[in-house]
């Protein structure tokens, strides 16, 4: 057996070359077709392509071996399970949906070029652009939105004239986007700002060149009036303040996970409550807002509870869940109890996205945040025993312990509790109690 793995080791690294070889052009289309492809696609090009690398690392290094090498089992299984990834991603067909998607993008920012040129009116540029990323049910769109919305337009206009930037912070799938393009679309304020409306998606890479541009455009139409920047997946502040220094002038509204503008101008996403997140399921999975009859609403229930109130996940895997029976809905409880994806897309929009956002944390304060995994799932952490396991595995100080809690606060991945007996907890990804 392990003679026959060694020796086809040559042959598994000759094959996955073809196979990224064959594949390459299909990606290179991709990549420098000039169109901003939406986040849940970009993660999944992002780890085919980490898994393409660490193949074509890998079949190299198998070539370049004249002998035989001990390690030959380890890299022939090692490429066997590469060569199983890279199939399952071309077989599910993702990127002839991202093709798709680079076409149709091109088609409408053509047809979006023709609009701005004929009617010479910037404001139309975001609508047309939020066609493309927005084609949900409006239903499924609304649920839970009308509190943000009050929240956020009752900042607006009573601040709008002290400051120039107001803020919309939540963890990572909380419907922060989705509430931005509501309001973007909203006729109180399109009113304040005389429909002068700028939607743009900044992202994790910014295209700084052409972000820029945008917005030279939009401010510099020759109308000297009050107008809305809305800057959505802004990941940094270095890139908050690079933008920040090309919009003068006008009202700025930041969405991101981290909180970039004042305490007092922005407006924290609240998760769903339980009413709300059993109304969004059922109208992804049953076109409805309550489970039909004779359907089993404990079994609906427990598929809610397990998505935490999150919007994201309870969009997908509701998508997912749509006309499959209810033994299949069992299996997915399981599996969620478990801490497993369901399936490759609730892994590449809901795990991989929230992997995203853990990737971007300062590597010290990733493993402190990794450490939080030990305790019980849905249970309040006191400050001091977390602080006291931060300073006993990594060697930091209380101060430094402490200043990583209200760093990871700051971006949605906690929430702190200042008493667990009273009143009702917004549940992040772990819940730390004041003393």
């Amino acid at each position: 057996m392990v003679a026959n793995t060694v020796y086809s080791c040559k042959g598994i690294a000759e094959r996955l070359v073809t196979m990224i070889r064959d594949v390459q052009p299909t990606i290179r289309e991709i990549q420098y077709s000039g169109v901003e492809l939406s986040n849940h696609r970009q993660t999944q090009l992002r780890v085919f392509f980490e898994i393409l690398e660490k193949a074509r690392k890998l079949c190299e290094k198998v070539l370049r071996c004249r002998r035989w090498n001990p390690k030959h089992v380890y890299h022939a299984n090692k490429m066997k399970d590469l060569e199983k990834k890279i199939s399952r991603f071309l077989n599910s067909q993702i990127l002839l949906f991202v093709l798709a998607e680079v076409c149709h993008l091109r088609v409408n920012g053509d047809r979006i070029e023709r609009l701005l040129s004929e009617q010479n009116d910037t404001s139309s540029f975001p609508e047309t652009l939020m066609e493309i990323e927005t084609g949900n049910d409006p239903a499924i769109q609304q649920v839970g939105l009308d509190l943000g919305k009050r929240k956020v337009k009752e900042m607006m206009f009573r601040f709008t004239d002290t400051t120039n930037l107001f803020g919309i912070s939540g963890m990572s799938g909380s419907g922060k986007t989705t509430l931005a393009i509501e309001l973007s679309r909203d006729d109180d304020v399109r009113g304040l700002f005389n429909n002068k409306v700028l939607f743009l998606t900044v992202s994790r890479s910014p295209n700084f060149e052409n972000l820029e541009s945008r917005i030279r455009e939009f401010l510099n139409d020759g109308v000297r009036q009050r107008k809305l920047v809305i800057l959505d997946d802004v990941w940094t502040r270095d890139s908050l303040d690079r933008l920040l220094s090309k919009i003068r002038g006008s009202t700025n509204l930041v969405v991101s996970q981290s909180k970039l503008a004042d305490p007092k101008t922005t407006y924290n996403v609240e998760l769903l409550k339980e009413d709300e997140a059993m109304s969004l399921l059922c109208l992804c999975a049953f076109e409805q807002n309550s489970p039909p009859s004779p359907f089993s609403k404990n079994l609906v229930k427990q598929v809610v509870d397990e998505c935490k109130g999150l919007p994201l996940s309870l969009k997908v895997l509701g998508a997912s869940l749509k006309n499959k029976p209810e033994r299949y809905w069992e299996g997915v409880v399981k599996r969620l109890s478990r801490g497993e994806a369901v399936d490759e897309t609730h892994e590449s929009r809901v795990f991989a996205h929230i992997e995203e956002s853990i990737e971007n944390l300062d590597p010290k304060i990733r493993k402190c945040f990794l450490d939080m995994g030990v305790f019980p799932e849905d249970k309040k952490i006191p400050l001091d025993v977390l602080t006291d396991v931060w300073v006993e595995r990594h060697y930091i100080d209380e101060e430094t312990a402490f200043s990583f809690v209200l760093r990871l606060a700051d971006k949605n991945l906690l929430t702190i509790v200042n008493n667990p007996r009273f009143g009702d907890v917004h549940i992040g990804y772990y819940d730390v109690c004041w003393n």
